[in-house]
């Protein structure tokens, strides 16, 4: 069971790095082709190798993992192992409609990756530490995280206390509108 865990995170640490890099190129390659101005629209685009990331382990096929169903990539017959590459072009992900994919195959339709054969070859100590210390790194840094942004909302909620409104009138029409439409004050800061 610790086996196929180490083996699990392993393939999510390895191929969830590939697939945000190959994501994250193809994206850029798009906006740099078509030459895209707006930061917003950028801004979006470069959001989807993050989206990516996050929904990689929920679109993991666990019923066709050859290591899951007890089946040893190395130790089938010569000839019985494929590898496809394909660029699909369909609704697959989300609403992303082309898919690229590396996969290798059993004759039996059972899926395996590099990282299986990796742990399968290099069972070692030293490799279970290092996905051990990459996943308490990922934490820690998560939780620094949200640390931070947790103080920097207490902070502006501070900045926010300490504000009084400024009692200025305004004098052009169009702003003053637009300001109480949306319910803005101008505020000055004790700093």
């Amino acid at each position: 069971m610790q086996d196929l865990f180490v083996t699990f995170a392993l393939n999510m640490i390895i191929n969830s790095f590939l697939s945000f890099i190959t994501v994250w190129l193809f994206v850029e390659i798009l906006l740099f082709l078509f030459v895209v101005k707006n930061y917003r629209i950028k801004g979006l685009f470069r959001l989807i190798p993050i989206l990516k990331l996050a929904a990689n382990p929920f679109l993991y096929n666990f019923s066709t993992w050859a290591v899951l169903q007890g089946v040893n990539p190395l130790n089938c017959e010569e000839g019985t192992r494929t590898l496809t590459a394909a660029l699909q072009w369909g609704n697959h992900f989300l609403w992303f409609p082309i898919v690229m994919k590396l996969q290798m195959f059993t004759r039996e339709g059972m899926i395996f990756t590099f990282p299986d054969i990796l742990y399968i070859q290099f069972k070692s100590f030293w490799l279970n530490m290092s996905i051990l210390f990459f996943i308490l790194l990922t934490s820690f840094k998560f939780i620094d995280f949200f640390k931070k942004r947790n103080h920097s909302q207490r902070e502006i909620q501070k900045v926010i206390k300490e504000c009084i409104t400024c009692k200025r009138e305004i004098l052009n029409n169009k702003i003053r509108t637009t300001l109480q439409k949306a319910s803005v004050a101008i505020v000055q800061c004790k700093l």
